[in-house]
Formats: structure tokens, C-alpha cells, sequence
């Protein structure tokens, strides 16, 4: 009975201006912002265009209800948007609304949104605990111990969200995104 939206971009362009720049979609969104349920809790892993779109976030409904978890350094945008109920978090930090908890969990990744401010805020992947399950959402994270810390931590997980794509040049996107062997092994990790 609780919507949790991830990641929040669904508009056509992930960037700063909605017509110019950034990255162009090559398939429309799953669902139109308008065909949105009621939002409960939003839940973001970092604060580039493509996974934290202003446009999506600020044409929202609801703002005054929706709880949302940032990590650390990202609440601003929701503050400016007209959020009221923000949890900046570090990793291994938690909030909880009715019976879910929700803890931002280390990854490999990086953050920015413009040429000045690389690395200024933290990235997380998501830990979701509620009486139907446990579910982790990856956001963007690379290949790295945080899966097998965190199946180690909380012994299984029933469902994962991990991110395949963009991973060559290996050298490169290592710490970007998973190949789809290494999204198997995460897998297997977590439990």
C-alpha cells in the first residue's frame, strides 16, 4: 500500500534545461508523470540528471506528503522544489515510515551536476525493509565488496535492482555501472 518512487526522471532530457543538452531518451518513460499513483516516499541514489530530474520532481503533486531520502549534500533540490519531509543520509543511515525502513547503503559511483561541483554530495544504493520483504535498489553503482557487505549484513534480499549499462570502456565506466556479469555476481552477492 506504500508507492516508493526511484530515482525520479521522467521527462524527455536529463538536464538542466528541458530543451537542449544532456541526454535525449531513445524510448519514452514507462509512465507519463500524470499516470503517477500517489507518491509516498521518494528515494534517490545521487543527484545526476538522469537518475534526479528537477522537472519530474518539481511537477510532483503532493509535495507536502511525499517523504524522500537524499544522500547527503542532495536535499537542496527537493527543498527549492517545495518538499517538506527530507532525510539526508549518510550510508548506513535509516528512516521509517509506518512499517518500512529505508537505509542508504554504500556504492561505487560518483556525483554532479555541473563542471564545479564533482563529488560534492554522496551517492547510495537502497536498502528497503517492510513486512512483505526486503529489496534493494542499486541506483548507479560499480562492481565492488558493498554487495557481498551487504548480503553478509542482512542475509538475503527477495528482490534486487541492479544498473547494467554504459560499461565500456571498462577502464573507464568501471565504477559507473555493472556488466551483466558482474550484475549476476552482484546478485549472488547480496543473496
Amino acid at each position: 500500500g506504500t508507492t516508493i518512487l526511484t530515482d525520479p526522471f521522467l521527462t524527455n532530457r536529463a538536464s538542466p534545461v528541458s530543451f537542449v543538452g544532456g541526454v535525449t531518451r531513445y524510448a519514452p518513460p514507462g509512465i507519463t508523470i500524470e499516470n503517477l499513483p500517489k507518491i509516498d516516499v521518494i528515494i534517490v541514489s545521487h543527484n545526476h540528471y538522469d537518475h534526479l530530474d528537477f522537472h519530474t520532481i518539481n511537477a510532483l503533486p503532493n509535495k507536502d506528503r511525499i517523504h524522500v531520502g537524499v544522500p547527503l549534500g542532495v536535499s537542496e533540490l527537493f527543498e527549492d522544489a517545495g518538499y517538506k519531509n527530507i532525510y539526508e543520509l549518510d550510508w548506513n543511515e535509516s528512516f521509517t515510515i509506518g512499517d518500512i525502513r529505508l537505509e542508504a547503503l554504500p556504492a561505487v559511483h560518483d556525483s554532479g551536476r555541473s563542471l564545479l561541483d564533482k563529488d560534492k554530495t554522496l551517492w547510495a544504493s537502497w536498502g528497503i525493509f517492510s513486512p512483505s520483504g526486503k529489496y534493494y535498489f542499486g541506483g548507479d553503482t560499480g562492481y565492488s565488496p558493498v554487495f557481498k557487505q551487504a548480503g553478509d549484513k542482512y542475509q538475503s534480499f527477495d528482490m534486487a535492482v541492479l544498473p547494467i549499462g554504459a560499461y565500456s570502456p571498462y577502464e573507464l565506466m568501471w565504477m559507473s555501472h555493472l556488466t551483466p556479469e558482474q550484475a549476476i555476481q552482484a546478485g549472488q552477492d547480496l543473496n
